[in-house]
């Protein structure tokens, strides 16, 4: 699966949003949301979520702002572990 692709955004959504409702529930509770996010997730878990959705968001908007007959033929490669992203045609 590609860490930029839409299967990985809709992966990383539902888990985000797991977490997220971890911490209202513990917030509700007046439990340490801190601790809902370690139990749900974990920390290096989050960080790559977060940076597989970012890169997919980015990918995902560089694809649109190619013309249509362009997008066949575009190779987008984004730097999983910067901002830099290359398109080519």
């Amino acid at each position: 699966m590609s860490p930029t692709g839409p299967k990985t955004l809709d992966a990383s959504t539902r888990a985000l949003l797991g977490m997220a409702k971890a911490m209202l529930a513990a917030k509700a509770k007046n439990e340490d949301q801190v601790t809902a996010v370690e139990q749900a997730l974990g920390w290096e878990r989050l960080k790559t979520l977060v940076s597989e959705a970012e890169l997919a968001v980015v990918n995902a908007r560089l694809s649109s702002a190619l013309s249509p007959s362009d997008r066949g033929k575009a190779m987008i490669r984004c730097s999983p572990r910067s901002t830099w992203c290359v398109i080519c045609t």
